[in-house]
């Protein structure tokens, strides 16, 4: 997001000479040369330092597509949340929202996108709670899901890597029903406890007959003493009691 980057840095040297902060100038042999910069207005003409502290989010005027993606990296992943970086975030959500359904084609275009980053992969799940229909996104989600080293965000390590898996099952448990659960029952074996964890959370929520069974096979092999596995079976015997109260449905 080079462009990203420029408007960001451009706009704090902005704020830096508007509120009187001495600014030191490259040494140079011609004459500075004044360059004015258009300021869009904003409903909130603030700075805000974005969570990642790698862009910075204002008023200047972007392409929408660049400005959503901005917006939605702000979402990703930060463990450090503390009331100012909060406040960042619920100003960029609400911007997002009133952006209303525009918002949809970038998020699905971000998890189509074998570049989109970590950040934005995590900023669209995190907007699916505000999406009236979501369901729309889950069949994106298992293509995410199902292509791990084809879809992986380019700046995915072994660490975020997980973050972004753990996260895409979450909300397919959430967007999701029987007939994309099938994604999930691989990652039972993964060498991450914490995705074979939240793929057999995932399983059973959403899991079809097929896949309840392999949730019960992977069971088996776990310690049933553990409560985490004793409240699973419970999960997957409610959820297959609720199969059996619906009707038919085919999977895939």
């Amino acid at each position: 997001m080079r462009f990203a980057r420029t408007a960001g840095l451009l706009l704090a040297v902005l704020v830096l000479v508007r509120c009187g902060a001495p600014v030191r100038e490259a040494p140079s042999a011609k004459p500075p040369v004044a360059v004015e910069v258009a300021i869009a207005p904003a409903p909130r003409a603030v700075v805000r330092a974005v969570v990642s502290n790698r862009e910075l989010v204002g008023p200047l005027p972007q392409p929408h597509g660049e400005r959503v993606r901005l917006l939605l990296e702000v979402l990703g992943p930060n463990f450090c949340l503390s009331p100012e970086t909060m406040r960042v975030r619920d100003e960029c959500t609400a911007e997002l929202v009133g952006l209303g359904a525009s918002v949809q084609p970038v998020m699905r275009e971000i998890l189509a996108d074998p570049h989109s980053t970590v950040s934005e992969v995590i900023g669209v799940c995190t907007m699916l709670d505000h999406v009236r229909e979501p369901r729309q996104f889950a069949q994106l989600i298992v293509r995410r899901l199902a292509a791990p080293n084809l879809l992986l965000a380019r700046d995915a390590d072994s660490g975020n890597t997980d973050i972004v898996r753990t996260t895409l099952i979450e909300y397919l448990s959430d967007t999701g029903d029987e007939r994309h659960a099938w994604v999930l029952v691989p990652l039972l074996n993964d060498e991450s406890s914490v995705v074979k964890s939240h793929a057999a959370k995932a399983l059973a929520q959403i899991g079809g007959p097929r896949e309840l069974d392999a949730l019960s096979d992977w069971l088996a092999l776990q310690n049933p003493n553990l409560r985490f596995v004793a409240d699973l079976r419970k999960a997957r015997d409610a959820r297959e009691q609720q199969l059996r109260a619906l009707p038919a449905r085919r999977t895939f």
